[in-house]
């Protein structure tokens, strides 16, 4: 149906509405090839046009494909101008999509703590924006990750946890490391996952039998 409409477009601004779509599309199954042609087209409409919210869309394009290649630092380098671009534009579910698919680039090059900070971030928009169907992909996502990573705290994870082997509330640690009180207390809740803990007592005692602080 897609490629229909794109073979009846009168004018490149109306390719351009239809070719994400249609990257997405190609990219899903798995037709790599038409994918990338996809994304030249769209390229060098962008490139004729000379707009940027065109240019930062055949970024989105590109990241997909690049990120279906396994070509994941060319992946994340283009979802992440795309990231900036919404981000100051003021479109919170794209960018929670973006850092989605941010973050399956740095499981790719096997950056699990960079990866979890993107998750962690997707979730955040996603529950705020009410996105259940995306909260529940991104959540699934950083599950697998730690399923696969048993016990492995990331940098941020640590820091809070000597904070809190030092006795500081969880409002008192965001207000220290500037987060919100709902991302440090996803931080704990992580914590207790990974060492098999359910109270802050006993993530401490944990930890430091362990080493980990």
């Amino acid at each position: 149906m897609i490629g229909r409409a794109l073979q009846t477009a009168a004018d490149m601004p109306s390719k351009a509405v239809l070719l994400p779509a249609a990257i997405q599309v190609a990219v899903e199954s798995g037709d790599l090839g038409q994918s990338e042609v996809l994304c030249a087209d769209l390229l060098e409409i962008a490139n004729a046009y000379g707009t940027e919210v065109l240019a930062r869309v055949a970024d989105q394009g590109r990241g997909a494909v690049d990120l279906a290649r396994g070509d994941y630092g060319a992946a994340i380098t283009a979802l992440e101008r795309a990231r900036r671009y919404w981000s100051d534009f003021g479109a919170p579910y794209l960018v929670g999509r973006l850092r989605t698919d941010i973050g399956r680039a740095y499981l790719g090059l096997g950056d699990p703590e960079s990866a979890e900070l993107e998750f962690s971030a997707a979730e955040a928009l996603f529950d705020e924006l009410g996105a259940k169907p995306d909260l529940i992909a991104a959540r699934s996502l950083r599950s697998s990750m730690r399923r696969d990573q048993p016990g492995t705290l990331t940098s941020r994870e640590r820091e809070v946890l000597s904070r809190m082997a030092e006795g500081e509330t969880n409002k008192q640690m965001a207000e220290a490391l500037g987060l919100s009180p709902n991302t440090v207390n996803r931080h704990v809740e992580n914590i207790f996952d990974k060492l098999g803990v359910t109270s802050r007592a006993a993530a401490v005692a944990t930890a430091l039998k362990s080493g980990e602080i």
